[in-house]
Order: structure tokens, then sequence, then C-alpha cells
């Protein structure tokens, strides 16, 4: 998400455009997201993560799939979903 964020907004420079400039500029990205959706399906696109944010994804995976099978608790799941976020106090 972030990185589509960032697209849009370098190319509206930074949000300083009126209604008439997005209108054009999100249907651009709406045709950009059929293609990319069909390239997801056949699984042609894979998405590029940075190290850390690959880690902090795969711990929560671990820790749903947990609390999926019912070895975690909802307060379990939570506190060690805390712990990758930040400091508990």
């Amino acid at each position: 998400m972030e990185g589509w964020h960032n697209r849009l907004n370098q190319s509206s420079r930074h949000g300083k455009f009126d209604l008439y400039k997005l209108a054009p500029l999100l249907y651009r990205e709406a045709q950009y997201v059929t293609v990319q959706s069909v390239l997801v399906s056949e699984n042609r696109l894979h998405r590029h993560q940075k190290k850390a944010h690959k880690r902090t994804q795969g711990l929560l995976s671990e820790y749903w799939v947990s609390y999926a099978v019912a070895e975690l608790t909802t307060a379990q799941l939570l506190r060690k979903c805390s712990y990758i976020y930040g400091p508990c106090l």
C-alpha cells in the first residue's frame, strides 16, 4: 500500500492539484490495478519486501496460524503482536 501511496504522491506533486487533475490520475491507477490483479492471479507478479518487514510479516503469520488452530488465546496473540511493534510497558 505504501508503494501505491508514494507513486500517487509523486504523480501529484504531493497532493498539490485540483479535482480535474486527480480524476484522470485515479483512472490511470485503476487500469494499472486491473493489470496487476491479472499478473498476481497468474503468479507472474511477486511482492518485494524489505528484510525487516518480511520478518515482521512472517512472525505475524506464524502467530495467526497458532491462534487459528487454538494454540494461542486471544490475549496471547495480542501480547505477541505487541512485542513485534513496540515495547510493552
